[in-house]
């Protein structure tokens, strides 16, 4: 689990580490925020399994490792 690190997760995923991704992702009201993954979306090796948004405008997405 990591909290806050884009960095050390970039360098996970990059070296096969990761086998779920659970991120929550909170809407920003200015600005563009900070890329966890490139422009081009998330890696391939991973497929969306579930997403939930909450109330709050939160959404948490589950990820796992595509087969």
């Amino acid at each position: 689990m990591t909290d806050g690190s884009s960095q050390l997760v970039q360098t996970l995923v990059e070296n096969d580490l990761v086998d779920d991704l659970y991120l929550h992702v909170y809407p920003v009201a200015f600005g563009s925020g900070k890329r966890l993954f490139p422009a081009t979306g998330i890696d391939r090796r991973f497929t969306l399994t579930k997403a939930t948004p909450y109330p709050t405008g939160v959404v948490g997405l589950h990820y796992t490792r595509a087969a």
